[in-house]
């Protein structure tokens, strides 16, 4: 079975059939016969009676009477024009609907359960719960600027009450901390990792350069002051052109100048056309080795505290003039071990989610897809 054609999912159709087995596990109205095993019964959702959510057309207006609500059977979703709407019918809806198109996130999830009971990992609920009300406190915050009257109005229009997306959420995260645990667990860091993180942080070799640069781009952006500092800005009227030939004869200007005396965050100030940098006297912020090219690196890397000042450096950006501030070196051997525990530790990433995925699918016997 291929595992891409497993996950490529409809977004809009996220969490149905696992929606509806859920509801197929509650009892029938009389029935006393235990729900079937669900791959997460350590964190299944509250059994909350139908009545708590309202039935479909049921909001009254503002100021209207409030009415006891009624009390639906077991087994019932909702009763229209006097006529109930099982669980059964219901998911047999749901079935018709959508096919088989979910049942392969149940089997994953199946599997998810049985790797990790063979591995010895677990979530506990309360896990599950800080997560879940993290989860909430995020959307609220980000979406819906704190307001957690405007989340519940939202959910509302959605026909979904806080504690079912409660238990989505449950579901959703229960499982992605499963998959977690796992990947972690299983992780090994090779010297190659650490070598990758270690220069990525710090540098090829572990030297790192702190520089101020003057950029002379090709587009010249349109200066206009404002705020009663004069700073500054990018104007959004169309940028005028320079010639190669224009852009390089600023740059040696800029160049001539410093070397005559004038301070070098002077001459970011007059000369530079990168809005970033000039806001913080020049410095290039996390500078890295490809960042404007092997030709541009080679030159820097050649500058001392003794010859901190480059000479005019083309790039695909334009042309630069650049000074050493800083030349950090730091020693691999001092810092592997937290090297090694920041690899180990971090957050797995979609490649890994996506290998374990196809790891698992590999190795099940599934039929009947």
């Amino acid at each position: 079975m291929n595992p891409s054609s497993l996950r490529n999912l409809s977004s809009w159709s996220s969490g149905i059939l696992c929606l509806a087995l859920f509801f197929a596990s509650l009892p029938a109205s009389g029935e006393d016969s235990p729900a079937p095993p669900s791959p997460a019964e350590s964190v299944k959702a509250p059994q909350t009676p139908a009545a708590e959510k309202p039935a479909l057309g049921s909001e009254k207006p503002a100021g209207a009477a409030q009415e006891k609500e009624l009390v639906l059977p077991p087994g019932v979703l909702a009763r229209v024009n006097g006529r109930d709407i099982t669980v059964e019918e219901y998911v047999g809806y749901l079935l018709a609907s959508l096919g088989k198109s979910k049942l392969d996130d149940y089997i994953y999830r199946l599997l998810l359960s049985e790797e990790a009971k063979a591995a010895g990992v677990s979530v506990e609920p309360q896990q599950v719960e800080a997560a879940v009300e993290e989860e909430i406190q995020r959307t609220v915050t980000s979406l819906y600027q704190g307001s957690k009257d405007r989340y519940l109005q939202a959910l509302l229009r959605r026909r979904t009450s806080l504690e079912d997306e409660k238990v989505r959420l449950r579901q959703e995260l229960y499982y992605s901390m499963l998959e977690e645990k796992l990947i972690l667990g299983a992780r090994q860091v090779t010297p190659a990792d650490v070598k990758e993180q270690f220069e990525r942080l710090y540098g090829e070799g572990g030297v790192r350069f702190v520089l101020r640069h003057v950029l002379v781009a090709m587009e010249e952006p349109t200066r206009v002051e404002s705020g009663p500092s004069k700073d500054i800005k990018e104007s959004p009227a169309a940028k005028p052109k320079r010639t190669r030939a224009e852009a390089r004869d600023r740059a040696e200007r800029a160049l001539k100048e410093i070397k005559g005396g004038m301070e070098f965050t002077q001459a970011v100030k007059l000369y530079s056309d990168d809005l970033l940098s000039r806001q913080n006297e020049g410095r290039i912020p996390l500078y890295w080795k490809g960042l404007y090219g092997e030709d541009f690196h080679k030159a820097v890397s050649q500058l001392t505290p003794e010859s901190p000042l480059s000479g005019v450096l083309e790039s695909p950006r334009g042309f630069h003039v650049v000074e050493l501030v800083e030349r950090q070196v730091t020693k691999l051997e001092d810092i592997r071990k937290d090297l090694e525990t920041t690899i180990r530790e971090r957050p797995p990433s979609q490649k890994e989610r996506q290998e374990l995925y196809g790891k698992l699918i590999e190795k099940a016997k599934i039929e009947g897809l």
